[in-house]
């Protein structure tokens, strides 16, 4: 009976050799022989018949086995209790519809299922959990004996298996391992079980995992199980388990399929689950979700890959390691590494090539971030795609697949980003990005950040030293910048966020309808390019280094900017402010020439492009000749595609220096540049001649500058103040009033005022000074001046004639009329009532002087010396050195020192001297020799009574 027992136990040896690895390196079979084993119990099943055989001198060297019918079969494991009591656990239990004998060491089970326990040793009865469950079409299995003599498995010796399916039973070491191979040998050895297919061809298909299994599948299998224990046991799940693929493997999870025509190999470390796939020869990785919702649209390929996958135990549902039947088993990705030779990732219409390529994946699993190393490039395969190309790495991560699973696990649905971008670009080191479809090219010197979604660019950072060129705008600068688009339209800011007085930019404006227009400096850059071409400008500079050069026109000193670019890159709007800001252009001068001149104010503005507003404290406008305009505010507004006109308000407005030629009498030319103009008001205006020839000559003053316009026209209000001065300073004439409207070209005016007063004075000390309320004049082609005084209310007009001539007895003169004055060169004239009466030096009325009123007067001055010359006055009276006289016209000659006095047949004329009375038609009387003469027909003398 013994004997029979053994032999069985030899039998089910053989057809559990394969098991070994599953339960440790304890034998299947024992003699009980070794103390440290502890004894089997065999069961109950039917046994097979078993023959020994022996040789002829009665040894024992072979085995002959007969086998027929069915098998079963339990081995169980004998503990001792602390009572003294004996414990059998079951180590596993076989089973084999049928069975034949083979040869005379080899035998056959056919379909052959054996269920595999661990020995829970812990508190308690030891007690037999199930590991696995192999089952097997055929197996051969080949005899032998141990050490002692028993029967037993030959251990240097394959067992060959045919459709072998082996199946981890739930909450094992193996976390859901299925192998299903065609045909393969099994070995033993103290380490564990080797196990091989016959040859490198034959397909073999093995899968891990539970919820969502990894599976793998190729031609020739090579691969070795280390021993394991169960669970629970302090030596569970000990060593790294092996699969080698000679040709042609395939890995799959989910969508996610890898591929190679050479070899794979798989470890994984039992303890941990931590397993690594590596694969050579034309890998192909297919089904990666590179976007979330586009499953199946990427691919990978290179020469070889190295992938890593994490697979988890069930767990329970308090997120513990212990095993729950209820739950699957995990296996997730946690990196992919591809490298080749120009390795290539073909994703949604982009191309990522590198020399090596790692894929991250998200919490859940699943393929979420690449990165490309090894001077990688990324192309968008439309016909004007993208071009990337970065100096060290390229990152490309699916943002919602990213964010997802956080979203997931603190209970929040998975993010929908509609339009938002999708994918996200991070390039290291030196970035290039051609947008060929926009025409726009970007460089970053420390790297560069891409967030893309269905309409295309959408976001772009660049760090360090950074340049965007495009069709119209060259953008760089030292310290980033941030590229956004969008239905807006595009936006590009240089530099960080917060301004950074250390950022330097420079920005170049090309445009085929103005000059190109550069803008650089210090601080913060934002562009926006608007859906209707517009392109505006903001700039923030505290240092106040910004400047902008378009042509011969400079702003600089800014401090901060807003600009507006037409679709034709014409300015449409500017505001620029500084402590001041300067603006340099040219423009028109008097004689057509281009000239340059300076506007300094803290606020520069245009609402136009073509206007331009200066604020400051005070705004000034400098011409290169000397020339300034001052004050708070002033206007800057084009005329006639020329000259500007210009306003200026403020208390004061000023103009300064204002060059005006200068005419003598005679001279067939003006002195260039001779005398300069300023002038005070609350308000002045400087515009182009636009008048008529016909509305200029109908008010007095010549047309001759008619034909340019850039000669500039004055109008002032307000308590004005004006000075005329020469080369050296000088003062040579001034004019105050309420309002003026000058000509500085011609020198023709309009003074207001109440009263407005004009004053001129040569370099002989002659002054002449005219006061009304409304004053006019010009200077003639020949350097006369012609001047008209008019009264307007109740104040009367008046001109004051101071002489330089010591000669002359009438030197100072002041004339009073009710009705305009006209000075024309050296005629002065009246018609209407006035007086005219001489004056002391000090500009007082001379008591003893010549006293002249009359209807009206035409009289002659001496130009060189500002002296009377000549006077014919109308129905007038005269009171001069002691001399009274009247008529119809009074003449006085100066050079000839005598008064003439003529009237008509009834009044006649009259003169009176001391104590005498002279009247007749004609009286003649010469002041200096006291002559008298008296024509007419009522000629004659009388005495007249002292006053």
């Amino acid at each position: 009976m013994i004997r029979r027992v053994a032999l069985a136990v030899v039998i089910a040896a053989a057809a559990l050799a394969l098991l070994r690895w599953v339960i440790g390196k304890d034998d299947f079979a024992s003699s009980g022989v070794d103390p440290s084993n502890s004894p089997v119990k065999v069961g109950t099943g039917t046994p097979p018949n078993i023959v020994v055989d022996t040789t002829a001198d009665g040894k024992r060297n072979a085995v002959g086995i007969s086998v027929d019918g069915r098998f079963d079969f339990t081995s169980t494991v004998e503990r001792r209790m602390p009572d003294g009591s004996r414990i059998f656990a079951k180590r596993y239990v076989i089973h084999a519809d049928d069975s034949a004998t083979v040869a005379n060491d080899l035998a056959r089970l056919d379909r052959v299922t054996a269920d595999v326990f661990r020995i829970d040793d812990g508190e308690g009865e030891p007690k037999s959990v199930a590991v696995a469950t192999i089952t097997a079409r055929v197996a051969l299995v080949q005899l032998g004996r141990d050490a002692a003599g028993q029967p037993s498995i030959r251990a240097d010796r394959d067992m060959d298996l045919t459709d072998v399916v082996l199946v981890s039973a739930p909450g094992s070491s193996l976390r859901d391992l299925r192998l299903a191979i065609d045909r393969v040998l099994v070995r033993q050895d103290e380490d564990g079980v080797h196990l091989r297919t016959p040859d490198d061809r034959m397909p073999f298909t093995l899968s891990f995992g539970g919820e969502q299994p990894m599976a793998m599948s190729g031609r020739g299998l090579d691969g070795f199980l280390p021993g394991l224990r169960g669970e629970g046991d302090t030596r569970d799940a000990q060593g790294q388990l092996r699969l080698d693929v000679a040709h042609e493997p395939v890995v799959t999870r989910a969508d996610l399929t890898l591929r190679a025509r050479g070899k794979l190999r798989y470890l994984e470390d039992l303890a941990s689950g931590d397993g690594r796939i590596s694969m050579h020869d034309s890998v192909v990785v297919e089904g990666v979700e590179a976007v979330q919702g586009a499953p199946g649209t990427a691919k990978a390929y290179g020469d070889e890959l190295e992938a890593r996958i994490q697979r988890t135990s069930r767990t329970a549902d308090d997120g513990s390691e212990r095993a729950d039947p209820m739950k699957p088993s995990t296996a997730r990705w946690r990196a992919m590494t591809l490298r080749g030779q120009r390795a290539r990732l073909v994703v949604q219409g982009f191309e990522l090539s590198c020399d090596s390529l790692v894929v991250t994946p998200a919490l859940d699993g699943e393929p979420a971030l690449f990165t490309a190393e090894g001077t990688p490039t990324l192309d968008e395969t439309a016909e004007r795609g993208l071009r990337f190309r970065a100096e060290r790495r390229i990152h490309v991560v699916d943002v919602a697949r990213w964010i997802g699973p956080l979203h997931r696990a603190v209970g929040f649905p998975s993010p929908r980003f509609g339009a938002l971008a999708q994918r996200l670009f991070l390039f290291e080191g030196a970035s290039h990005v051609d947008d060929r479809a926009h025409a726009i090219t970007v460089d970053a010197s420390e790297g560069l950040s891409v967030l893309r979604g269905d309409a295309g660019l959408d976001l772009v950072r660049g760090e360090g030293d950074v340049r965007v060129l495009g069709a119209e705008l060259e953008l760089s600068g030292n310290r980033g910048f941030l590229l956004t688009r969008g239905p807006s339209g595009e936006r590009v800011r240089l530099g960080p966020a917060k301004v950074d007085p250390s950022h330097r930019f420079h920005v170049l404006e090309r445009s085929t309808a103005a000059a190109p227009m550069t803008l650089e400096g210090e601080g913060a850059c934002t562009f926006h390019r608007h859906p209707d071409g517009r392109v505006t400008a903001k700039v923030e500079s505290p240092a106040g280094t910004v400047r902008i050069v378009r042509g011969t026109t400079t702003v600089a000193a800014i401090r901060t900017l807003d600009a507006e670019l037409r679709d034709d890159g014409r300015l449409a709007s500017l505001r620029a402010t500084g402590a001041p800001c300067t603006l340099d252009a040219e423009f028109l001068d008097e004689k057509g020439r281009r000239e340059a001149a300076r506007a300094t104010g803290t606020s520069l503005e245009s609402g136009d492009g073509r206007s331009l507003t200066l604020f400051g404290a005070p705004a000034t406008v400098v011409r290169a000749n000397g020339g300034r305009v001052r004050g708070a505010r002033i206007d800057v507004t084009p005329f006639s595609g020329q000259a500007p006109a210009i306003v200026v308000s403020g208390v004061p407005a000023q103009v300064d220096d204002v060059r005006v030629a200068r005419r003598d009498r005679g001279a067939d030319t003006a002195t260039p540049e001779s005398e300069s103009l300023s002038l005070d008001a609350e308000r002045i205006a400087l515009v182009p001649s636009l008048l008529p020839p016909a509305v200029l000559r109908a008010h007095g003053i010549p047309s001759r500058s008619w034909a340019n316009p850039a000669r500039a026209q004055v109008l002032a209000n307000g308590a004005l103040d004006v000075r005329r001065r020469d080369v050296a300073g000088n003062e040579l004439g001034s004019a105050s009033g309420d309002r003026i409207w000058l000509r500085p070209e011609s020198e023709s005016a309009l003074l207001t005022g109440l009263p407005a007063v004009f004053r001129e004075r040569d370099a002989s000390g002659r002054e002449f000074v005219a006061r009304a309320e409304r004053l006019r004049g010009f200077r003639r082609a020949d350097g006369t001046p012609y001047v008209i005084v008019e009264p307007n209310g109740e104040a009367l007009p008046e001109i004051d004639v101071h002489g330089s001539g010591s000669g002359s007895s009438v030197r100072d003169l002041r004339v009073v009329a009710s009705v305009p004055i006209v000075l024309d060169g050296d005629r002065l004239l009246v018609d209407g009532e006035m007086r005219l009466r001489s004056m002391r030096p000090d500009g007082s009325v001379d008591p003893e002087g010549l006293d002249v009123s009359a209807a009206g007067v035409e009289a002659t001055l001496d130009r060189t010396e500002g002296t009377l010359r000549t006077l014919h006055a109308r129905d007038a009276r005269l009171v001069w050195r002691n001399v009274r006289a009247g008529g119809e016209d009074l003449r006085i000659d100066v050079p000839r020192t005598t008064i003439e006095v003529e009237g008509d047949s009834a009044t006649g004329a009259w003169v009176e001297l001391p104590g005498q009375r002279h009247r007749g038609g004609l009286v003649r009387f010469d002041y200096e020799s006291r002559e008298l003469r008296v024509w007419g027909p009522r000629a004659g003398s009388s005495a007249t009574p002292r006053r």
